[in-house]
């Protein structure tokens, strides 16, 4: 858990896990595993499929007035397709508690996109029912991204990774919890949230500013740091890859334009850092411990 302390807000990283369960040739087809040997995060011994190493985590913003969640990971006990996923008994929850909040004291949950690994603590499992965790907070979703996953489509996509709708994302809408947009818009002075799509339908992004400081919760616009110096570089998982490939491109042009942090989801290490414009192209330099002068993320 890495915490970031400005003046005003505060933001904290609460890791579940990581794993390098993505073999490279899986999550980029067609790639040549030799391109990402010199990035971080790419993992396997000489001769093997290389494959690369992923955190999963949230984010957690107080602004003074209210408590946003930003993304939940996998979570516990939920059947999953993929064995990294499946039926998990991570210590979340103990850590978003270290922080010093409690699941009723969330305001809002924003869930950057309807992936298993972005949803799964949504829930969880209370007298054999799956209810909300947060259950005085509103849960914040792209509508697009809500009526793609409900879809035909979209429910024929659950069949690679278990119908994680079921557990996560249907008791909300049974609750009433769920807000629907469909452009920016900001919560107070400190939040926004701009859609940037191509990833999924709906895939939203977060950035919080602090003073001078801006922090750009990136979601899963990039899955690895590949992506920078590739920003045309899709995924199997992408929607619309040549969408996401618009997509990163914006992102780089205003973090390095505006010196915002970039975090995405699934970075390793601080997951967090500065992406510089070098000829045609970007490159990222990751901080190395968490800043916590007063007024700066």
């Amino acid at each position: 858990m890495t915490s970031l302390r400005p003046e005003d807000v505060r933001i904290d990283q609460i890791v579940e896990s990581s794993c390098t369960c993505f073999g490279v040739d899986e999550f980029f087809p067609g790639l040549d595993p030799a391109a990402v040997a010199g990035d971080m995060s790419a993992t396997g011994p000489e001769g093997e499929t290389a494959h690369l190493e992923y955190a999963f985590r949230s984010h957690l913003v107080r602004d003074g007035q209210r408590t946003i969640l930003v993304d939940g990971c996998v979570g516990n006990g939920k059947h999953r397709m993929r064995p990294a996923f499946d039926d998990l008994a991570t210590p979340w929850l103990d850590r978003l508690h270290a922080t010093g909040v409690r699941p009723e004291d969330v305001d809002y949950v924003v869930i950057t996109h309807l992936h298993a690994d972005h949803v799964g603590w949504a829930t969880t499992l209370v007298d054999g029912r799956w209810v909300p965790t947060f259950p005085n907070a509103r849960y914040l979703l792209h509508r697009d991204e809500l009526e793609y996953w409900y879809s035909d489509v979209g429910a024929a996509a659950l069949l690679r990774t278990g119908d994680y709708l079921a557990d996560s994302v249907t008791p909300l809408l049974d609750h009433g919890l769920v807000d629907r947009f469909d452009s920016e818009f900001t919560l107070g002075d400190a939040v926004r949230i701009i859609p940037m799509i191509g990833h999924t339908p709906g895939h939203t992004c977060v950035e919080v500013t602090a003073g001078d400081e801006r922090l750009f919760l990136a979601g899963d616009a990039f899955h690895h740091p590949i992506q920078i110096r590739r920003p045309e570089l899709g995924t199997r998982y992408c929607v619309d890859p040549a969408q996401a490939a618009e997509s990163r491109r914006r992102i780089l042009a205003y973090v390095s334009e505006t010196g915002a942090l970039l975090a995405p989801a699934h970075f390793v290490g601080t997951g967090t850092g500065r992406v510089h414009a070098v000829g045609d192209g970007y490159r990222f330099t990751p901080v190395t411990t968490a800043p916590a002068a007063p007024g700066r993320v």
